[in-house]
């Protein structure tokens, strides 16, 4: 084998040949230190087909372990055949994970004296081909959501030097399809080309004949060279994406013969949009129309392509923009639409802000979202005046609701009272369920006790002794996401850990004296961080659970005109792949200080970056990198909504609301419910700026609003009534 590039060679796996078994030998570092060896047994099992030039192989996981019984596709290229290191390098490129949405993924490669077995993951549902064999067509929403999951990975192959060149549905991988969502990636790199290459016709035009671009196969009658660069071939792939919709819409080729194509290209013939179905509309039919163009520099590139109107569509009024330099850059500039309400009014943005097409697949455009009342459930007792709270088990079918002095415990879907607890007012600052829905904890202050009591029965299972310096009482509980901790906060400065099952104290975090106002602690979503906010002086301290160590004292430095401010507000969240904090911090008289809003690293607790305003709810969108901030200013008295993309600390979009609506943010940032009084509670997507709802029969003067911790149900209760409404999100 003639020497590979880098990324190639460091993609090869070792390999031992046993009969029908494939053994590769991983060598690494253990838990301990020390040197280990693992090994992995595959066995070959049925041939899933043909790709390119080589066969493909099921083969399944025979060694005992986590990888027991997993399974992956081999390709098998015969080494007489040219270009197959081409295909090793353009799959080990995009098995990156940035490009994980759109590209098949690899997971090495090897060899023996006349093959080279390409590893991939095996997608169960085949190719697009046989899906279209199968149904023949497919309706225009399927169409155009494929249509722009084909242009993403094309349009990433295009800015990284690449062109497929052998683009056809039976190149196109299904990950998933409905009823679950499409989710599609590109295969076969046979024929792909680097930017740097210069093979010209001869690796271009071995593909499937109707997807091949007429510059390919001679058809026009201009004396240009055929293309033989990343640059001229980027046209082909074009063409083949215009081939590959109409078949989608149509359920056959463009043209039927050669002759049809011949008369096209002389300026003879056009292209048959009257076969496309009537329902189609002419933003549709201009897309197909703009992609098969004789001319190859006629056709769309993929930075026009997805600005066109019949894309656009499709994820809003998104615009992208031809610059990969940053690839994890999240969607930028969303417009929110102020039909619904004409309370709402674009806060100011830069005019031409740009959005890229990110490394992620960005599930939440092609979400449809919608919200359906499930259930109401009954007060146990009626309260006129009185606001109750909510907490909603993490999978919602439990919920907790507190009046004044006493706690009911209520399934959710019967609509049963499972359990009354009878206490004062002062023992709940804080009603909690572990993650694992198996518990719930709350603070007895007749006790100076916390109790931990069953989730589904109410019953008491253990209680948990409030720190030595409770005496102002227990100010908060929480679980760690595992389920595996309760943190019990004390006024005073004291954060006690609990282990849940077993009833044992594992920590204490305590700062010493001097620092009395601790009102809350959040945990990290891996469970191996801790920070406490100091309200008193506008500072977090970041703990390190395994350790018991502080790691660092975080402190925003919030520039103070007033040196009488004597407490602040303190917003605070992990991203979900703890990698960062944001804290915003702001004095509780917004005459006092502009207050300040940081991105932190979590690990080390150094400054990241800062972001523009303060808010009084952080929570970061399931991406990571971005961020859905929520504000009220008393001058002018507004409500801002924000999302930003932490890593460059740029704003993408926000909504302002003139009046002091009470909004409330789903933990997992997608989801914002805005609360007017007087008015019907409205649920906005966060992500894309669109009102998801206005929910009927929510419309009051206040309305109490509760998320359940997977973000998939809304309890709503208006002040006054006797049952409480449960919305529940489906996508």
């Amino acid at each position: 084998m003639s020497r590979v590039p880098d990324l190639v060679a460091d993609s090869k796996l070792p390999v031992v040949f046993r009969d029908l078994l494939t053994v590769h030998l991983y060598r690494g570092i253990d838990e301990s230190g020390r040197r280990s060896v693992e090994k992995q047994h595959w066995k070959w099992d049925e041939r899933l087909g043909r790709a390119g030039y080589g066969q493909v192989f099921l083969q399944k996981c025979v060694t005992n372990g986590a990888k027991k019984g997993s399974v992956r596709a081999v390709k098998i290229i015969e080494k007489n055949v040219l270009g197959y290191v081409r295909e090793l390098e353009t799959i080990a490129k995009f098995s990156n994970e940035c490009f994980a949405s759109w590209f098949v993924k690899s997971f090495g490669w090897f060899e023996d004296s006349s093959s080279i077995f390409l590893t991939m993951e095996y997608c169960r549902h085949g190719n697009l081909r046989d899906c279209l064999k199968d149904k023949r067509s497919l309706p225009s929403v399927e169409v155009r959501d494929l249509a722009w999951q084909i242009l993403g990975g094309l349009h990433q192959m295009h800015q990284n030097g690449f062109v497929h060149s052998d683009l056809n549905p039976g190149n196109i991988l299904i990950k998933s399809k409905p009823p679950d969502d499409w989710w599609i990636v590109l295969s076969d790199f046979g024929i792909s080309k680097k930017a740097e290459e210069n093979e010209g016709l001869s690796a271009a035009v071995k593909g499937i004949t109707e997807f091949i671009a007429p510059e390919l196969l001679g058809y026009l009658e201009d004396t240009r060279p055929p293309p033989n660069s990343v640059d001229s071939l980027r046209a082909v792939d074009m063409w083949a994406l215009g081939e590959i919709v109409f078949q989608m819409l149509v359920g056959e080729a463009v043209f039927q013969n050669h002759d049809e194509i011949m008369r096209f290209c002389s300026g003879q013939g056009e292209i048959p949009l009257n076969r496309l179905p009537m329902s189609d509309t002419e933003d549709c039919r201009d897309f197909v129309a703009r992609l098969l163009k004789a001319l190859p520099e006629h056709r769309m590139t993929t930075a026009q392509c997805v600005q066109h109107l019949w894309i656009k569509s499709l994820v809003g009024d998104e615009c992208f923009t031809t610059n990969l330099a940053q690839i994890d850059t999240g969607p930028l500039d969303s417009v929110w639409s102020d039909s619904a309400s004409g309370q709402l009014s674009d806060t100011p943005n830069s005019e031409n802000s740009p959005v890229q097409m990110t490394g992620e697949r960005h599930k939440p455009y092609r979400d449809k979202l919608a919200l359906v009342m499930e259930r109401k459930v009954q007060i146990p007792k009626k309260h006129d005046n009185e606001m109750l709270r909510f907490e909603v088990s993490p999978n919602g079918m439990l919920l907790m609701v507190r009046d004044p002095d006493t706690l009911f415990l209520i399934e959710v879907m019967s609509d049963v009272l499972i359990k009354t607890i009878q206490a004062p007012r002062s023992s709940f600052p804080r009603i909690r369920f572990s993650p694992d829905n198996k518990y719930i904890a709350f603070y007895n202050h007749a006790e100076s006790s916390v109790l931990v009591c069953g989730a589904r029965s109410g019953t008491l299972v253990r209680t948990l002794e409030a720190p030595y310096d409770a005496v102002a009482g227990v100010t908060w509980v929480e679980f760690s996401p595992d389920s595996k901790w309760l943190a019990m906060l004390s006024q005073r400065s004291t954060v006690r850990l609990w282990d849940v099952e077993s009833g044992e104290v594992v920590r204490e975090f305590d700062k010493g004296s001097g620092y009395e106002y601790v009102t809350r602690v959040l945990f990290s979503p891996d469970s191996k961080r801790l920070v406490s906010l100091d309200t008193r002086h506008g500072i977090v301290w970041l703990w390190n659970i395994g350790s018991g160590t502080l790691l660092k004292r975080l402190d925003p430095s919030v520039p103070v005109s007033d040196l009488k401010v004597r407490r602040y507000k303190i917003a605070s969240a992990f991203s979900p792949d703890s990698k960062w904090l944001v804290t915003s911090t702001s004095p509780w008289d917004p005459e006092t200080s502009t207050g300040v809003t940081i991105l932190w690293n979590a690990t080390s607790g150094e400054l990241v970056r800062t972001l523009d305003g303060t808010w009084y709810h952080v929570a970061f969108l399931s991406e990571s990198n971005l961020l859905v901030a929520v504000g009220t200013f008393v001058t002018p008295p507004v409500t801002q909504v924000r999302v930003f993309h932490v890593r460059t600390g740029e704003v993408l979009h926000g909504r302002k609301t003139r009046s002091r609506a009470r909004m409330f943010i789903s933990p997992d940032g997608r989801i914002l419910a805005v609360a007017n009084p007087g008015d019907a509670v409205q649920c906005w997507d966060t992500l894309s700026g669109t009102l998801l709802q206005t929910l009927k029969g929510t419309k009051s003067e206040y309305q109490q609003i509760s998320f359940s911790s997977d973000s998939k149900r809304i309890v709503i209760h208006r002040r006054g009534k006797v049952s409480a409404q449960v919305w529940r999100l489906t996508r």
